[in-house]
């Protein structure tokens, strides 16, 4: 059952069409649960960190390893949530699998840098 609107609710969004025209204004519901998605894989330090050091450049997982200190099943498991986001991506280097940010990847590494600098 709705609830009934008060009509000077209704008087005040009228100007932007009311309800629906409030809902017209909001993006399209893919892109909301994109973006809710990629705020749960960024809810993660360990994932933050894998994501800002590959800023600097691709890297070796025996190398992230030591970043963020912890086990292989573990790193894997952070580096299969941010590939599968599209922010990481790999490629095997004769016996070595570097990682390396994709385009979005670096796009959200570059915006978080920029907001951790205005934070220091």
């Amino acid at each position: 059952m709705r609830s009934r609107i008060p009509v000077e609710i209704e008087d005040d969004i009228a100007c932007v069409g009311g309800v629906p025209g409030l809902s017209r204004r909001l993006p399209p519901r893919k892109t909301l649960e994109r973006v809710a998605s990629l705020h749960g894989v960024l809810s993660d330090p360990v994932r933050l960190r894998l994501l800002l050091v590959l800023l600097e450049r691709r890297l070796c997982v025996c190398v992230l390893k030591r970043i963020v200190s912890c086990q292989d099943t573990r790193l894997s498991y952070h580096l299969s949530i941010l590939k599968r986001v599209g922010l990481v991506d790999s490629e095997r280097d004769r016996s070595y699998l570097h990682y390396f940010l994709t385009a979005d990847g670096k796009a959200v590494a570059n915006a978080i840098m920029a907001e951790t600098a205005t934070s220091r």
